[in-house]
C-alpha cells in the first residue's frame, strides 16, 4: 500500500468536529501503519485548502500493551473490515494483515462488548471481547487464546477442588471433635440409660467438666444414686419387720440356710434360739394393743443389745423371736439367752413386766437342716413353757429323744 497523497483527503467525509480522518495504510517508506488527517481550510463558506497531517500508528502498541489480558493475551485496534492496525505484540512488519474475518467482527460489536469464542485468520481460538472506537470507524478487540483460559479455568478448579478438600477435612476433623465432646458422652449416657431401664443400677458415668453435657451427666448419676439408694431401702424394707426393726422371718431363712451350707462345709457348729414372749394375748389384751408393741419393741432391743454382731436376730412372728449363733455350742446359746431372759425380767414397762421362754437347739447335734433345727428349737421352747415358763430349755439330741420315747 503506498502513500495518499494530501489532496486524497478530501475524498473522504467531513467529521461533525470538522476534520478528515484518511483510513490507515503502510508508510512505504517506514513500512509502518500510518494515517492521513485533514482540517480543512475556508473563506466564508468557499474551501481554500486543506492542512494535512500523517499520524504515525505505531506508536499506539505502547498504550495496547498497558491493557493487554494475562500475559499471553494481547489487545488489538483494528479496521472496521477486520485489518490489523496496531496490536500490543505485533511488529511493524505484521501491521495492516487481516486478523478477524469482518462478519465475525460486526456480529461481536452487536453483542455490545460480550466475550466470546472467535478464530483468527491463523485458525487460533481466542476469547476476546469487541468495542468500538467512537468518533472512527476502527475496534478494540482484547483476547486470550482460549487454551491459556481453559488453563487457568483448570487451575482454578483444581484450586477450588483443594480449598473443598481443606475444608472437609476440616469439617470432619471439627466433627470428630464435636463426636468426642458431645457425641461420644452423649453415646455413654444412652447406653447407660439402658442398663438402668434393665434394673441394673450398678452405673457411675466420668462428669466430663462443663457444658450442658457435663450437667445432664451429673443429673444421671444423681438420679441412679438416688434409685439405687431407693432399691436399698426397698430391700431393707423387704426383710426387715417394720415394728421393731429386726430382720423378718424372709431374712431369717435366708441366713439359716446359708449358715448350715457354711457349716457344714467347714464341718463347724452354730446354735439357734427361739424365743417366746410369755402369756402375750393376756398382756395384749389387759393392756391393748400399743402396750403390747411396746413391750414386742423392748424385746426386741434387748435381743439386740444382748446378741454379738455376727448373730442374727429375727421377728419370727407375732410374739416369737429368733436369734442364729454363728460358732457356737447350745451350752454358750444357752448363756446368752438366760442372761437375755435376765435382763428382760429386770425391764420395767409402763404395763408391767414382760418374760420368756427360750427353746435352744445345735447343729448339727440336734437337727442338719434349717427345718429340723426350726423344729427341735420350737419344741425346746414348748417344754419350757410347760416346765413353767421364764426359763431356758435346750433341746434333747436326737439319742436322747429317742431314749426319753423308748
Amino acid at each position: 500500500m503506498t502513500p495518499r497523497p494530501a489532496s486524497a483527503a478530501s475524498a473522504y467525509s467531513l467529521r461533525s468536529d470538522g476534520f478528515v480522518a484518511g483510513a490507515p495504510y503502510r508508510g512505504a517508506a517506514s513500512g509502518r501503519p500510518e494515517m492521513l488527517m485533514a482540517v480543512p481550510i475556508q473563506s466564508g463558506e468557499r474551501l481554500i485548502g486543506t492542512l494535512t497531517a500523517r499520524v504515525d500508528l505505531a506508536t499506539l502498541g505502547e498504550t495496547l500493551t498497558r491493557f493487554a489480558p494475562g500475559e499471553t493475551g494481547r489487545t488489538s485496534l483494528l479496521a472496521e473490515d477486520g485489518r490489523r492496525i496496531a496490536s500490543s505484540r505485533a511488529a511493524s512488519a505484521e501491521d495492516m494483515v487481516l486478523l478477524y474475518p469482518p462478519e465475525a467482527i460486526r456480529a461481536r460489536l452487536a453483542a455490545d462488548g460480550q466475550p466470546a469464542e472467535l478464530r483468527d485468520n491463523t485458525g487460533e481460538r481466542v476469547l476476546g471481547s469487541v468495542r468500538g472506537v467512537p468518533g472512527l470507524d476502527w475496534v478494540v478487540v482484547a483476547a486470550i487464546p482460549s487454551a491459556d483460559v481453559y488453563r487457568q479455568l483448570v487451575r482454578v478448579r483444581n484450586v477450588t477442588l483443594l480449598i473443598v478438600a481443606v475444608t472437609l477435612l476440616l469439617a470432619g476433623g471439627l466433627g470428630h471433635g464435636l463426636g468426642i465432646v458431645i457425641v461420644r458422652p452423649l453415646d455413654r449416657l444412652t447406653k447407660a440409660a439402658a442398663k438402668v431401664a434393665a434394673g441394673d443400677l450398678d452405673v457411675d458415668l466420668a462428669v466430663t467438666k462443663g457444658g450442658e453435657v457435663g450437667y445432664l451427666t451429673e443429673v444421671f448419676n444423681d438420679m441412679v444414686a438416688r434409685l439405687r439408694a431407693s432399691r436399698l431401702e426397698l430391700e431393707r424394707l423387704s426383710v426387715t419387720d417394720p415394728l421393731t426393726g429386726l430382720d423378718n422371718r424372709r431374712r431369717m431363712t435366708e441366713a439359716l440356710q446359708n449358715e448350715v451350707l457354711r457349716s457344714k462345709r467347714l464341718k463347724h457348729t452354730f446354735a439357734v434360739l427361739i424365743a417366746d414372749v410369755d402369756l402375750f394375748k393376756s398382756y395384749n389384751d389387759a393392756h391393748g394393743h400399743p402396750a403390747g408393741d411396746e413391750a414386742l419393741k423392748r424385746v426386741a432391743t434387748v435381743l439386740r443389745e444382748t446378741a454379738r454382731d455376727v448373730d442374727s436376730v429375727a421377728r419370727y412372728g407375732g410374739e416369737e423371736f429368733f436369734v442364729l449363733m454363728p460358732e457356737t455350742s447350745a451350752a454358750s446359746a444357752a448363756e446368752t439367752a438366760e442372761r437375755i431372759r435376765q435382763r428382760l425380767a429386770a425391764q420395767r414397762l409402763a404395763a408391767g413386766a414382760v418374760t420368756l421362754s427360750v427353746g435352744v437347739a445345735e447343729y448339727p447335734k440336734h437337727g442338719d437342716s434349717g427345718d429340723a433345727l426350726i423344729r427341735v428349737a420350737d419344741a425346746a421352747l414348748y417344754q419350757a413353757k410347760r416346765l413353767g415358763r421364764d426359763r431356758v430349755v435346750i433341746a434333747p439330741t436326737i439319742g436322747e429323744a429317742r431314749a426319753a420315747r423308748g
